[in-house]
């Protein structure tokens, strides 16, 4: 069976547009913090942008929901009881409306400069797998993050397969059979302490993780998600607010 075979099976069973457009949202009202991006004493998660630093002007610190911020804390712990020295990172939380629009649009573009569609659902169903449609997207709830683990020993990542936000290359698949078993054993590894503290894996990128959103409503088959997207004048204010306290 060839790569593209094996790819096209993967793809099948993503969480698709579809699946995604009729969830209702009933938003808690759960507020925002930022994350530290230093190492705690004892557990707990870092924030750090790596590569995509689209929010960093306006948000230098990686913002979350504060429920997710707790179940981070939570990961981290799970992680330091399989290894002290692990460390779970944070590459990226909150995204404006605007931004994923911005990439949304991008993709778009670039596909219809090579391919004929007149299906605008159908459409929309393939641009998903590489950015999510806006109206569906996890990043601007605050619920979803993007994720990755580093050894504290020395501050190195530990090996995926491929390194994270590699958008150019099917082997980020979360399930992707032709990295090392190496990675493969870190990729299980993240996603066992993610899911044990209830983030739902996309399997689209092997580092993407939601709590609260459209995504993790339709994996754990929820009545209703919990989070609403929001400004990102909400967020800051939301934050500011908290940090007042």
């Amino acid at each position: 069976m060839n790569k593209n075979t094996v790819y096209h099976q993967l793809e099948a069973n993503f969480v698709k547009y579809k699946d995604l457009i009729a969830v209702v949202v009933k938003e808690n009202q759960n507020g925002f913090t930022t994350l530290d991006q230093m190492k705690p004493e004892i557990y707990g998660v870092v924030g750090r942008y790596e590569t995509l630093g689209d929010m960093k002007e306006n948000f230098p610190f990686v913002p979350v929901r504060n429920q997710v911020k707790d179940k981070l804390d939570q990961v981290d712990r799970a992680l330091k009881e399989v290894d002290a020295n692990l460390q779970l990172v944070v590459a990226y939380g909150y995204r404006s409306l605007e931004v994923q629009q911005h990439y949304f649009t991008i993709q778009k573009e670039s596909y219809l400069s090579t391919q004929q569609f007149e299906n605008e659902e159908d459409l929309n169903e393939i641009i998903h797998r590489l950015i999510a449609v806006p109206n569906v997207a996890g990043h601007p709830t605050g619920g979803a993050v993007d994720v990755f683990i580093v050894d504290n020993r020395d501050g190195t990542k530990l090996d995926f397969g491929v390194p994270i936000f590699t958008f150019d290359s099917k082997d980020a698949y979360s399930l992707s059979p032709f990295i090392s078993d190496e990675a493969k054993k870190n990729r299980l590894l993240l996603r066992k302490v993610m899911t044990s503290q209830g983030f739902a894996p996309f399997d689209g990128e092997w580092w993407h993780f939601s709590f609260g959103d459209k995504e993790w409503t339709f994996y754990y088959k929820q009545p209703y998600a919990l989070y609403e997207q929001k400004r990102q004048e909400e967020v800051f204010e939301s934050i500011e607010a908290s940090s007042n306290k």
